[in-house]
């Protein structure tokens, strides 16, 4: 079965007997990443931008995505292109959001409280990592997330 671009298999833990570890990645695959966004994204929309400026939350997503897609671009290769404030910063300053800088800001902090509080494991990712770990595999959860939220 393939979900997201991943290849999900059902297996026989003992398959992994010649293999000393495993490596998960968080984003995507530990959780439903793009659930989790979306709930932050719109916590962000609703606190700072529905009852002050004049964008619907569909057009709010469209430009939020725009602008993440040229960040991405933009920084390519150093970790600065995974920024939600850079992509914020530039949606606003377009949106001509007087103070785009502090309320770019205010928005990351908000995004990734949001997005963390709304995180929520993935029940047979965690029954395979549980499978694993009694096999005595050792287990590494990664991510390329920005660095102060991997932490």
């Amino acid at each position: 079965m393939k979900k997201q671009g991943i290849y999900i298999t059902m297996f026989n833990p003992k398959d992994f007997n010649s293999y000393r570890g495993c490596l998960v990645d968080i984003d995507g695959t530990l959780y439903d990443y793009e659930n989790a966004h979306l709930v932050a994204l719109e916590a962000v929309y609703q606190t700072l931008f529905a009852s002050v400026h004049k964008i619907d939350w569909s057009d709010f997503k469209s430009d939020y995505r725009k602008e993440r897609s040229s960040i991405t671009e933009k920084f390519s290769g150093n970790g600065s292109s995974r920024s939600r404030f850079l992509a914020f910063q530039s949606m606003f300053e377009k949106l001509k959001i007087k103070y785009a800088y502090s309320i770019a800001f205010d928005a990351e902090e908000l995004y990734w409280e949001c997005l963390i509080k709304s995180m929520q494991p993935i029940s047979t990712v965690v029954e395979l990592i549980k499978s694993i770990s009694n096999q005595g595999l050792l287990i590494c959860a990664l991510t390329d997330m920005q660095a102060r939220i991997q932490v």
